[in-house]
């Protein structure tokens, strides 16, 4: 099986990297957000979008997402691949580093909330105009796992309904040939990293969680109990927090829960586990004894700063490229590349065997 995946794209770019990633021939593309960015202002393809802010409609919203679609690359990429799924990130909501503070909602060009009953209704409003899209464009499998709900994030009001953060996180087996099979060799675990997630705070100071305790117990559950030889986990947060660039917004700020789900992989003997994580504007691999994950973004935003060698947290491979992922998958290995976005060029590659968690790769480099 084939898989591409991508995040970050920057508005009026046409999706940089389409064409390239469908020259693979993958079953499967996938979008890890900020794709759009619903804080920007314009108008691209005769539709006109304002910054999402307190008090806009869901179709206010919506016209962002429609802008996206009418690119050239997404046309491209639905028409060519078979499968096509969506979660979001924290641009797809306003401001920046969402957590559902208004702090963070009025950050960059933010929402204007003035409370946090602000900040709660333009969330609903947003996630409405997202599921919207994926209902229109995309192949998420709704989540009918019993143990999955919707859950509040801690910060929400206590008046606000539990309904306006639904269950977007899901599971789906695909067998070697790309083919959707609930007994496949591959299973995704797709993670929802925004909607149920405590505020940010001082990095791995304090019992955080990014999931949310109902996405986390269906996560490692789940996980525990695929009988899948792939473990593949679609994260919009890279696991580890590598430099000083960009914004403060990984697992590296969620240690303690980050850590758990380590553990608990270790401890039930997981293997076949790979991340495949998106949002920070600089690609890198990150690599342990027992933990892989390879962060493909941006696909067409700028870059960050540069990550400085020696600051990283088990970063082993850093550079400044739009790129995206991709995975061959194997019954014996998963082949996995980040590649220029343009040219489908390999700018770094590794490989898992199976049975193992343990990324062996060429290039060792930050630059």
């Amino acid at each position: 099986m084939r898989v591409v995946w991508y995040s970050c794209e920057q508005v009026g770019r046409q999706l940089l990297g389409a064409y390239a990633m469908t020259s693979l021939k993958p079953h499967l593309a996938v979008s890890q957000g900020d794709t759009p960015y619903v804080n920007k202002s314009g108008t691209w393809y005769g539709i006109t979008t304002t910054a999402h802010a307190v008090g806009d409609s869901v179709a206010d919203v919506f016209k962002h997402h429609e802008i996206t679609q009418a690119t050239p690359g997404h046309i491209h990429l639905h028409n060519n691949v078979q499968y096509n799924w969506y979660i979001a990130d924290d641009h797809e909501w306003g401001g920046n580093n969402w957590d559902h503070t208004v702090t963070n909602a009025n950050g960059q060009t933010g929402i204007g909330a003035s409370d946090q009953a602000d900040v709660d209704a333009a969330f609903w409003v947003a996630m409405q105009a997202y599921q919207q899209q994926v209902a229109e464009w995309y192949d998420n499998p709704e989540n009918t796992d019993g143990d999955a709900a919707p859950e509040k994030p801690s910060n929400a009001e206590s008046g606000t309904s539990v309904s306006q953060y639904p269950v977007t996180y899901f599971r789906q087996r695909f067998n070697l040939n790309g083919v959707i099979d609930s007994e496949g060799e591959i299973e995704f675990f797709v993670l929802d990293c925004i909607s149920h997630r405590d505020p940010l705070q001082t990095r791995a100071t304090t019992d955080l969680t990014m999931l949310g305790a109902t996405q986390l117990a269906w996560f490692k559950a789940h996980l525990a109990a695929s009988t899948a030889t792939w473990k593949i986990i679609l994260s919009s947060k890279a696991t580890y927090w590598p430099g000083t660039g960009g914004n403060e917004d990984s697992w590296a700020y969620y240690a303690t829960e980050r850590d758990d789900i380590f553990s608990h992989i270790a401890s039930n003997s997981i293997t076949g586990v790979l991340w495949c994580c998106g949002d920070k504007h600089y690609p890198h691999v990150i690599s342990t004894d027992t933990h892989a994950a390879v962060v493909a973004c941006p696909i067409s935003v700028d870059t960050n700063t540069a990550l400085v060698a020696g600051t990283e947290d088990e970063v082993v491979w850093a550079k400044n490229y739009q790129v995206f992922g991709y995975l061959d998958i194997s019954e014996s290995q998963i082949n996995v590349s980040l590649r220029e976005a343009l040219t489908g060029n390999v700018v770094w590659k590794g490989i898992i065997e199976a049975g193992s968690n343990v990324i062996t790769y060429e290039t060792n480099k930050i630059s």
